[in-house]
């Protein structure tokens, strides 16, 4: 039996990760190591994994898997490096599943906050899929990022805003 190895188990996600994004879909397979990942001992890991599966598996209960372990991912601070993978995997998630789960939207909410720049400029995005869903407080954190002094997130809160049918001062 070939010992745990860190570096391919991250090189095999990052590959099913890209080929989840195409048309070409999972094998059982390769969907069946992605879900193994959410028991990984690295946060990293199992952020990878849940945005595989929700980009590529068909099935409801392992769908519902990776949500709850998003949601306990959620509970540690959005500054941690896996933050932006939670907040990419949250976009295949349905707007009115989202609003209606707090740990991810508080998560979606504290990543808008955050001091980091390329996190407030990917929580826009979920932000703004909130805001659709009817949550003002994402349209606010929105509104208030459209005057941020890093031209990424102001430039996708801008955008989100015109999108939204937000009125900007």
């Amino acid at each position: 039996m070939k010992p745990y190895c860190i570096v391919d188990t991250n090189t095999r996600l990052w590959s099913l990760r890209d080929k989840a994004a195409t048309a070409r879909g999972l094998s059982e397979r390769e969907l069946s190591f992605a879900e193994s990942c959410l028991g990984s001992d690295l946060a990293n890991d199992k952020a990878n994994a849940c945005e595989i599966l929700l980009r590529a598996s068909r099935s409801e209960s392992t769908r519902q898997r990776a949500i709850n372990t998003m949601e306990v991912l959620c509970s540690a601070t959005q500054d941690e490096a896996y933050a932006l993978g939670i907040l990419t995997a949250m976009l295949y998630i349905s707007e009115n599943l989202l609003v209606t789960r707090k740990k991810l939207r508080d998560f979606a909410v504290r990543c808008g906050c955050s001091d980091a720049w390329e996190i407030r400029a990917n929580a826009v995005h979920v932000l703004r899929h909130l805001a659709n869903a009817g949550d003002t407080k994402a349209a606010t954190i929105i509104k208030a990022l459209c005057s941020d002094p890093f031209e990424p997130v102001r430039v996708n809160a801008l955008l989100s805003a015109k999108l939204l049918g937000l009125k900007i001062t």
